[in-house]
């Protein structure tokens, strides 16, 4: 852990924020459960800014590194932090579905490409090609699509890395563009599965981060004189989405316009988390452990939440916000004071294979 005084308020504020929104929605019923209530749809609009925080994080850090002269080699130790401990998560989350007679499922089709025919599902040949398919494409638990994206910017790094500032800005204006296309349903891959998967949907967040850090000095100097007004404005923006995603049960406004005011709303939240911290230290050590440990959270919080889930039946009846806050916050505390005791114990050895 780096000493408080080095590390960016920006970059602890804005990952604890996005793990602490990810381990809610996911603590949220499945969309598609019939009971699935306005309440719930409304509070898993208002997180989904948990994933493109970590991306813009990421964005921002790599860009921070890309001027070195050991940047391009930087990747396979990136990888490697990112790899092993996801292998660790999904051989576990694979013996647990092993045990319990339930593997997640990829693509049928795949399957089908794999061994010729999907035929038997208890066959061994079935069950070995789904989990190839499921280490591959971060499908052991279903949230684990992010490690394939973030996988994929990785190594578009370093050629982001030889841009210039201005073919960056245009880039950042492409994936934003294609941003709003998928996420305003203007183009749908017709299949959830693969809708998470697609790069094209998350690179805004990635691009954002890594302009951030490109033009940093800028935005110092214009928070420094307009950060009250920045922050009045963005959560005026952040009121507005609410707002309006509030009616999305009611079927008021179009589903493009649902969708568009979520994904705004995504960025007017980590745009107020950014303004609120930019330029100022992290002065809270549990503020810098939760920042450390989000990858673990995340990759670990499901063999806690997914069990909680299941075990409470009244859950089903309705939504009830004291389980859905018990089971975050179980979830999010036992795999964090888990890896702080693990790490006090082994020390940086724990990064390499639960990446705390």
């Amino acid at each position: 852990m780096l000493d408080r005084q080095d590390r960016k308020l920006e970059v602890d504020l804005l990952k604890t924020a996005g793990i602490v929104a990810v381990v809610v929605i996911h603590s949220l019923r499945d969309f598609w459960n019939p009971d699935f209530t306005a309440s719930e749809l409304w509070i898993g609009q208002m997180m989904r800014f948990g994933v493109p925080a970590f991306l813009a994080v990421s964005g921002f850090l790599y860009a921070a590194s890309a001027g070195s002269p050991a940047s391009g080699s930087s990747i396979g130790p990136r990888l490697q932090r990112i790899l092993i401990p996801y292998l660790v998560a999904s051989c576990g989350a694979i013996a647990l579905g092993l045990w319990q007679g339930q593997l997640s499922a990829p693509p049928g089709y795949l399957v089908e490409a794999l061994i010729g025919s999907t035929g038997d599902p208890s066959s061994s040949a079935h069950t070995a090609a789904n989990i190839a398919l499921d280490l591959l494409l971060g499908n052991a638990f279903g949230p684990y699509y992010y490690v394939l994206v973030i996988t994929f910017f990785v190594l578009l790094s370093p050629w982001m890395a030889t841009l210039r500032p201005r073919a960056l800005t245009a880039l950042l204006v492409l994936a934003l563009a294609l941003q709003i296309v998928f996420e305003g349903g203007f183009w749908y891959w017709n299949d959830f599965f693969w809708h998470v998967r697609n790069p094209l949907l998350w690179g805004g967040y990635f691009v954002t981060g890594w302009w951030l850090r490109i033009h940093s000095n800028s935005i110092t100097r214009a928070v420094q004189q307009f950060r009250g007004v920045l922050v009045l404005g963005a959560v005026a923006l952040v009121s507005g989405c609410a707002t309006l995603l509030a009616f999305e049960s009611t079927g008021t406004f179009p589903h493009a316009v649902i969708q568009l005011t979520a994904w705004v709303g995504v960025y007017a939240i980590l745009f107020l988390l950014l303004i609120v911290a930019w330029g100022r230290n992290t002065r809270s050590i549990w503020l810098a452990r939760v920042s450390d440990l989000t990858y673990t959270i995340y990759l670990f919080h499901l063999f806690v939440l997914y069990p909680l889930r299941k075990s409470i039946g009244g859950y089903s009846e309705g939504f009830d916000p004291g389980i859905l806050l018990g089971i975050a916050a179980a979830s999010f505390a036992l795999p964090f004071f888990i890896a702080l005791g693990l790490r006090s114990l082994f020390g940086e050895r724990t990064r390499t294979w639960i990446g705390a």
